[in-house]
């Protein structure tokens, strides 16, 4: 491939505290089949060996000088491109990309002028790792893989836009801590709302990070409150998670529906109600459990429907501490 004739593309990686993923990370980018391309590195402030690490490789590295934020040090990654970068690239410090992941993106926006920004999927390449992690992944990996390819917000864990429309539309928002939520606000200022992105499901990426029940639990709870809060801001204009398949919204209520469920056996000595709940909350998820049998075998799919019911009920206490915060006049989650 000419490297003239591909419009450079800068990739951007925000990380913090990344010493034990960062190399993999940064590895897979400089592997990359695309030609002309610049890769910068944004460190938020790392406590550990993470700079040590970057400064072995041929990038443009910028340190923060204390801990603001992915989003703050995307925006910063953007002020240190080449002026003759046209197409930007966030990647997170803890993905690893295959070969033609640049190239595939950039094909896209260059065949598809109406699309604004495209994006990737996650793999399903974490079975190596423990349970908890090993769920949290084939979950967003099925997931990625239920989208339609249109949509109305990506996820910047691999997400390619034109400099030009990133800098029109203002840069990420360093409004949300805890959970990044930054990108489906930012993508909601781009698209308006339209489905102008897109999924591109050959961009499959590998997630390096690890989680624990309580480390998981913990992201998904700071994640709902975040996307609250962006319906609040915006008054109802942007109804984060509307791209979520109605399964996931019925899930949202059944969990809770079969803990008052079993307070109203006890009482009222109500027999199998708990039971009935229970069935349908595995009857709404079958698509996904079947997805975890044939990849991973029966018993972990047994094992998941636990961690699903206790990840959802986290979920409703986020949405109902929420509306216990401040009232949600406007939206749905």
């Amino acid at each position: 491939m000419d490297k003239t004739s591909q419009p450079k593309v800068s990739v951007i990686i925000p990380t913090h505290n990344s010493q034990s993923i960062v190399e993999e990370c940064l590895d897979s980018i400089l592997n990359q089949d695309y030609p002309n391309l610049e890769l910068i590195v944004v460190d938020d402030a790392s406590k550990d060996e993470t700079l040590i690490k970057i400064a072995r490789y041929p990038v443009k590295s910028v340190s923060n000088s204390k801990n603001y934020g992915a989003a703050y040090s995307r925006n910063i990654g953007v002020k240190n491109m080449d002026l003759e970068s046209e197409i930007v690239i966030f990647i997170d410090s803890d993905i690893r990309v295959p070969t033609m992941a640049v190239s595939s993106a950039v094909k896209v926006i260059l065949q598809k002028p109406e699309i604004l920004a495209v994006g990737g999927i996650y793999s399903q390449n974490s079975q190596s790792f423990n349970f908890i992690t090993d769920f949290k992944n084939m979950d967003l990996a099925y997931r990625g893989s239920i989208y339609t390819p249109y949509v109305k917000y990506l996820g910047s864990f691999f997400f390619a836009i034109k400099k030009s429309t990133f800098l029109k539309a203002g840069g990420f928002s360093t409004d949300f801590s805890g959970s990044s939520v930054e990108d489906v606000e930012f993508s909601y200022r781009v698209t308006r709302g339209k489905n102008l992105m897109f999924i591109n499901k050959n961009i499959l990426v590998d997630h390096l990070k690890t989680y624990t029940l309580f480390t998981m639990l913990k992201v998904d709870f700071q994640r709902v409150i975040n996307l609250i809060k962006i319906i609040k801001k915006s008054k109802g204009k942007y109804k984060a998670g509307e791209q979520a398949p109605l399964p996931y919204i019925i899930n949202l209520f059944l969990p809770g529906l079969i803990l008052l469920a079993a307070i109203v056996e006890i009482k009222f000595k109500f027999k199998w109600l708990n039971l009935y709940l229970l069935l349908i909350f595995i009857i709404n998820n079958w698509r996904f459990l079947f997805f975890l049998f044939k990849k991973r075998g029966i018993i972990f799919s047994i094992k998941s429907i636990g961690v699903l019911f206790i990840e959802y009920i986290v979920v409703e206490i986020a949405i109902l501490a929420s509306f216990f915060i401040a009232p949600i006049k406007e939206g749905i989650v």
